[in-house]
């Protein structure tokens, strides 16, 4: 590679400020160098229709075929406050981890030119892509990821020495290529001169009596210098191919990675407008959700049964949404409140009666945004009024499913804004923002990783008019559609914080403190059941098909409230199952449920299915619960136990939200004692609330304090979370 005119050329610091935009600040996660490829490739396919491909691949190569990492560049890193390991440059081989798009365009425009448009009065967008950092180049264009320029500056952060390369392939261009590296120092002195942030890798030429770094295009060096990274991309193959030197150790974890790729671009992928490789592994529509099974969380953690059930009944609504052709049958006219009543949703009644039938629904919300003119003369014509629109699609848990879970999407184009999921309902949701004016809003209030947004951006704020209440709106516009729906079928908000599978939890209107709504869809079910037995006892009807076993829903904790001299004492105690038992339960459910699928069901009238039919609905839901319980190791626990008291009433639907102050006050120790005995941690006791940190089965708990002639009027309800660490909150 002697003869190949590639080597590190940094820019000296010549005056004016030196500025270090601190991308690191901006980048947080482990993988946002794969997210931020995944969105460069989403952004340059060669048209809508085209399904973008990323191959993501890691290998090795040795340092003596990269001479361009010579003694000059080991100076600037030894001196820089950016490289995570100055000594990796003296190991003999090179770790690569390399990331390459197909069907798409390359990086188009004139690598030779060093100014933002070519001779034609097109973007240049290797400018952009070389040196345009924070310039917004693509933040007018609502079908692309990005806007300011800052995610490439992720790749340099994913390397130990602040380092990458590309290899390009123009399609516009005849199939130009071009290689090129840039490295994220910070401001040094080397040798006794000052440098700016970043340096590059390339061929050196002469400008204005300057040195300045283009771009490698020459075929006969481009061949040689490209073989040495062991790239999959083949001469005529369009696309770029990104390449991390040195790359930090945590992005070796592949399980990890391709869990996280499904997790965050699902909609994209299913959608078949996204396919990812890991080495051998392909993600795509048809892999997606054979994968999805053996997913793990960011502590390495395996998902569990029932997340592993509940994710295939939302990936059933995503392709639900992709297949059907959903005219939408509710509409919301924004009228710039962050409010949202059952008035302002087109014929709600009807909305209420599908989300209980479990029907898809889409709701269609318009709004008007006012966009900065640009051609603007005066101030009259400052801003463009565009109507436009976004759909919103929900549907509501399966009946079996009592856990929360980030089940939902907000996606502008085929991208994901995967911070705004929420984990606080039982309802699948998509937010899809597809129209153009929409979708440029959206972007203008995302944050620098494109995975938030905010009411406050800078960018909204200055180039749109009144759009800050619509935009935090949006942010909370599903949790609002479920709380008026939850809130419209008496539903307490121990929706909203119920982990696994539901707890005790005594709720409103309730008299009896000792029974909890835990087993409410099951106890129900089985209500239903014993009276039907009862019924069909006394007309002496026919037998069952199949004797069903005993299978008792299992509980995180026993609960009891009682009298005990002049005061009132709620008590809590963990439980602890038996293993072999649990095991027995499991099978004799099991047997059960195969009994039932082998008999001759036309021996049997129709009322005596039905019994059976919802029998083994219940029997199905808690098998899952007994799966995910042996699966976390016979426990529930650590987990975070929230109380809380209220006073009942006459006429009084919800005791909690009228709670006051002036009814009584936990924290106030002349009236209330507390017992605890084993592993269980009083973190918070005020108000009307009480929280505990129970760090496995052995506990009990107790309050006193309320008296005893108040016995039928206090009201408890109870709530729990698993926690995979206990919380020092």
């Amino acid at each position: 590679m002697s003869n190949i005119n590639f080597k590190f050329i940094p820019a000296e610091y010549l005056g004016g400020q030196l500025v270090d935009g601190k991308p690191g600040n901006s980048f947080e996660d482990t993988f946002d160098s794969v997210f931020e490829c995944i969105q460069n490739c989403i952004d340059a396919r060669k048209n809508d229709d085209t399904k973008a491909i990323l191959k993501i691949h890691f290998k090795k190569a040795y340092k003596s075929d990269l001479p361009f990492l010579d003694s000059r560049f080991t100076k600037h890193v030894n001196t820089s406050i950016r490289c995570k390991d100055k000594f990796c440059l003296e190991e003999n081989i090179v770790n690569l981890l390399i990331m390459e798009d197909f069907n798409t365009t390359g990086i188009t425009g004139n690598p030779n030119n060093m100014k933002d448009q070519t001779e034609t009065g097109a973007p240049n967008n290797y400018f952009n892509m070389n040196f345009n950092f924070g310039g917004n180049p693509k933040l007018g264009d609502h079908k692309l990821g990005g806007s300011e320029g800052e995610g490439r500056t992720s790749f340099c952060l994913s390397s130990k020495i602040s380092t990458f390369f590309y290899y390009s392939i123009d399609s516009t261009n005849k199939n130009r290529g071009s290689f090129f590296g840039i490295s994220y120092l910070a401001g040094r002195m080397v040798e006794h001169t000052k440098f700016l942030s970043y340096a590059y890798f390339g061929k050196e030429i002469s400008e204005d009596g300057k040195s300045q770094c283009i771009p490698l295009t020459e075929n006969d060096q481009l061949i040689p210098l490209v073989a040495k990274f062991k790239l999959k991309r083949k001469t005529d193959e369009s696309g770029t191919s990104i390449i991390i030197p040195y790359f930090l150790d945590v992005l070796n974890n592949k399980k990890l990675l391709i869990s996280k790729i499904i997790d965050i671009y699902r909609v994209a992928i299913l959608r078949d407008k996204l396919e990812v490789h890991v080495e051998e592994e392909k993600i795509d529509k048809d892999s997606i959700l054979a994968l999805n099974q053996n997913s793990i969380e960011e502590d390495g953690k395996e998902l569990s049964v029932t997340q592993k059930e509940l994710c295939n009944e939302y990936y059933k609504f995503l392709q639900e949404i992709n297949i059907k052709n959903i005219e939408h049958g509710h509409e919301i006219n924004f009228s710039n409140s962050v409010k949202l009543e059952k008035e302002n949703i087109s014929d709600y009644e009807k909305l209420l009666s599908s989300y209980h039938s479990n029907v898809l629904i889409k709701i269609r919300l318009n709004f008007v945004v006012n966009r900065i003119n640009e051609a603007a003369l005066d101030r009259n014509n400052k801003f463009n009024q565009y109507s436009t629109y976004l759909d919103i699609y929900i549907k509501k848990y399966p009946e079996w499913a009592n856990i929360l879970d980030k089940l939902n999407d907000f996606i502008r184009g085929p991208m994901s804004i995967h911070k705004l999921r929420k984990k606080t309902m039982q309802m699948f949701w998509l937010i899809d923002i597809q129209d153009e004016h929409a979708s440029l809003m959206i972007k203008n209030a995302e944050k620098a990783n494109h995975s938030n947004i905010s009411g406050e951006n800078d960018k909204l704020q200055r180039n749109y008019k009144g759009a800050q209440n619509l935009v935090n709106l949006l942010k909370n516009i599903s949790q609002k559609i479920y709380n008026l729906i939850t809130n419209d079928e008496n539903t307490t908000d121990r929706d909203i914080t119920k982990d696994l599978f539901s707890v005790p939890d005594t709720t409103y209107g309730i008299r009896n403190t000792k029974n909890s709504l835990e087993d409410n869809d099951d106890d129900e079910a089985e209500d239903n059941l014993a009276l039907e037995n009862k019924n069909n006892t006394k007309n002496k009807k026919e037998v069952d098909p199949v004797v069903s076993p005993i299978f008792e829903r299992l509980k995180y904790y026993l609960q009891e409230s009682k009298e005990e001299g002049s005061k009132i004492t709620y008590y809590l105690k963990g439980i602890k199952y038996d293993k072999n038992k649990i095991k027995e339960k499991l099978k004799l459910a099991e047997d059960y449920i195969e009994s039932t699928q082998k008999i001759t069901r036309g021996s049997f009238k129709k009322e005596t299915l039905k019994k059976m039919d919802k029998n083994v609905a219940v029997f199905k839901r808690r098998i899952l619960e007994y799966k995910d319980y042996i699966s976390s190791g016979y426990t529930f626990y650590p987990r975070r136990i929230e109380i809380d008291a209220a006073y009942d009433g006459e006429g009084v639907s919800n005791p909690f939200k009228k709670y006051s102050t002036l009814d009584f006050d936990f924290g106030d120790d002349q009236q209330f004692l507390f017992n605890l005995n084993g592993n269980v941690r009083l973190v918070q006791k005020n108000e009307n609330k009480i929280r505990l940190l129970a760090k496995n089965e052995d506990f009990a708990f107790a309050v006193t304090g309320f008296q005893k002639d108040s016995f039928e009027d206090v009201r408890w309800r109870d709530r729990s979370i698993n926690l995979d660490e206990p919380d020092s909150k």
